[in-house]
């Protein structure tokens, strides 16, 4: 056989694990977390400081901050200020009327939007009002109930009817004196609910004024009917007619409705994201949040708006217990994963926690540094890529494989998934394990034609080798390299083969595939989207799943096959995945049929069948018209007023 060297059956080194040094040092605590897009002034917020947002009816949000208001449609942010109308910079609150009327409220007065700008509505100086808070809304269009401080420790309540205003206090006498403060109302039979100076909670229906409970209280909300009330000491519900003790959060039909400052952070957010005991928020106080019409999770602090992009990705990083840079991966058959690093530190990972096994094992000389191309043996043995061989997991021990000589940099390690026989890429070239017999291919070498990164059989029994110098086919006795375009020419990490027979590679160039019987290459993506891909894995479902720099890629092969154009899809930092770089081989798919992706800062859990397509079509609105003039300009014949109904009462 041409350049291959027959390498002696030698004996395999195994040692337990009580022979070894720095064994099991520690448990890590892990945390995971979701992939959340962060938005700061950097993305067009007016400032940094909110205490929450509203979605209106058409589908934006409006994010009040305390220099400026903004309104966001999902991709930019546009702002309002003082020169579009708002009465002041500050803004406290955004609502949406009956009349689908958008109102802005500041200290200095509610304004109203006409679809361009603000027209706001100072109280008169009349009234002797220096600051203006939102009440509550009524459910009649445009009409709106405030707190108006009107000298030191003293207020007033007032009735807001767009753009009129009127002292509540003179309807209702058995409110003069300053001492309610309207929090809620039912809008249901327009029940209001007022705290007293002293903190006690009292409600106005029909003009009678009644007393519910003393206080102080710190949140009102309703839920289905019942006003949740939190007092200082414990929390209640009250029915309209009985106010009973809330003793834990079933109690109510959405929690909800209660306050973030009820919670914790991660307990909020395990309500918010159901179903993911274990995540962390980890980003700080949380303020407000909200979950739009689509069921998009948004949460608020003091200095960011974060958005859950998708709970298909679960993140661990060095935080979470996942070593740094780290390259091996591998899943035992036990439903855990091993990842080893090139600083030289392998860590066990069941699902929920990482254990430190070892950060340098003594069965070689010198360091011991992990790297790409681990795999899992059909007879359960993980077999872990070094620097030095193969490290190989059995059970409860580990031994080296002293089938090659050390040290040895291995790349890729293979199972022929017919004849169960070995292939081992490495520095000194291709070695090919079946059974005691171990075959060198000097050929496949940097010196000669690449050292082996990535290996697929076809259905003829031919292997296909990606590596440093491209694509080369070895039928068992000789090897025959493509060097012409578009054969990948270099760095080429990744083969598979498809449902079909057809040949898959992954490399430098993108995405290439190919026919063993007429091996013509061809890009497998569109020129604009062939970029660089690491690895490539069979998802099942007849797909592909395609590890890129900052990306994923899916490719439905029924589709491609057919010829029809979306047949491929590119998931990343939109649709929740943030990985950076995927590693070579650092895809795998775990005893439970869990998929783990590993990239260069993370390990993530990634679960396909929460990828979720919008179906919802969005809504459509004339914003605005325009004709074309004799002198060929264009003049708006309609504008936005059209688009938020609003009239010209005021």
């Amino acid at each position: 056989m041409r350049g291959c060297t027959a390498v002696p059956h030698r004996r395999i080194t195994r040692i337990c694990l009580w022979s070894i040094p720095l064994l099991l040092l520690c448990v890590v605590t892990t945390a995971q977390t979701l992939p959340f897009r962060e938005y700061t002034m950097d993305d067009g917020l007016p400032q940094s400081e909110t205490m929450g947002a509203m979605q209106d009816s058409r589908g934006y949000l409006w994010i009040p901050t305390r220099n400026g208001l903004a309104r966001f449609d999902g991709i930019t942010f546009d702002t309002y200020f003082r020169n579009d109308g708002l009465p002041s910079n500050i803004i406290t609150v955004v609502v949406e009327d009956k009349a689908g009327t958008i109102w802005a409220f500041t200290p200095n007065g509610p304004a109203r939007f006409d679809g361009n700008k603000f027209r706001g509505y100072p109280p008169p100086d009349t009234l002797l009002v220096k600051q203006i808070n939102l009440g509550c809304k009524l459910p009649e269009p445009g009409r709106f109930l405030l707190m108006a401080n009107i000298q030191e420790r003293q207020t007033k309540i007032l009735y807001f009817d767009n753009g009129r205003y009127l002292d509540f206090e003179d309807f209702y006498p058995v409110l003069r004196g300053g001492q309610f403060t309207i929090q809620a109302c039912d809008s249901r039979d327009s029940t209001l609910f007022l705290t007293k100076n002293d903190g006690s909670l009292y409600k106005l229906k029909d003009g009678a004024l009644t007393f519910i409970t003393i206080g102080p209280i710190d949140y009102i909300g309703m839920d289905n009917g019942k006003v949740i009330i939190n007092r200082s000491d414990r929390s209640f519900y009250y029915d309209g007619k009985t106010l009973k003790a809330l003793d834990n959060f079933t109690d109510i039909n959405n929690p909800l409705i209660l306050q973030p400052y009820l919670f914790t952070p991660d307990s909020l957010l395990k309500l918010l994201v159901p179903g993911y005991p274990e995540i962390t928020w980890g980003k700080g106080t949380i303020s407000s949040y909200l979950i739009d019409r689509e069921g998009v999770v948004w949460i608020f602090s003091e200095s960011k708006i974060y958005r859950l992009i998708s709970t298909a990705f679960i993140e661990y990083d060095k935080n979470s217990g996942c070593p740094e840079s780290s390259w091996a991966l591998a899943a035992d058959h036990e439903g855990g994963i091993w990842l080893g690093s090139i600083k030289g530190e392998l860590r066990y990972f069941d699902g929920k926690q990482f254990t430190t096994t070892y950060r340098d094992i003594k069965l070689y000389n010198g360091t011991t540094v992990y790297y790409r191309g681990s795999t899992t043996l059909s007879n359960g043995e993980v077999w872990i890529s070094t620097n030095q061989g193969v490290l190989i997991r059995d059970g409860n021990t580990f031994r080296t494989l002293d089938m090659i000589p050390d040290p040895c940099q291995v790349c890729i390690i293979y199972e022929d998934p017919v004849d169960k026989s070995v292939f081992i890429g490495t520095d000194r070239g291709l070695y090919h394990i079946t059974g005691s017999k171990v075959e060198l291919h000097t050929e496949m070498s940097w010196p000669e034609m690449g050292i082996v990164e990535g290996i697929a059989r076809d259905d003829n029994g031919n292997y296909w080798l990606g590596g440093h110098y491209g694509i080369v086919r070895f039928d068992g006795y000789n090897f025959t390299p493509f060097r012409s375009a578009p054969a990948q020419a270099e760095m080429v990490w990744s083969m598979i083969k498809d449902y079909t027979g057809n040949i898959w590679s992954a490399g430098s160039d993108g995405l290439v595939i190919c026919d063993p019987e007429d091996p013509l290459f061809r890009p497998a993506l569109p020129k604009g989207d062939n970029l660089p891909a690491n690895v490539i894995r069979d998802l099942g479902d007849r797909r592909l799943l395609v590890g890129r720099m900052l990306d994923l890629c899916i490719i439905d092969l029924e589709k491609y096959y057919a010829g029809q154009i979306d047949y491929y899809s590119i998931i990343g930092r939109n649709q929740g995945y943030m990985g950076n770089d995927c590693q070579d081989n650092g895809i795998v798919r775990d005893a439970l049929g869990r998929w783990w992706l590993l990239t260069s800062d993370k390990l993530i859990r990634f679960d396909p069948g929460k990828l979720k397509i919008n179906r919802q079509p969005p809504q459509t609105h004339i914003k605005k018209v325009e004709t074309l003039t004799d002198s060929l300009s264009w003049t708006p014949v309609l504008d936005t007023a059209l688009y938020y109904k609003t009239d010209n009462r005021v």
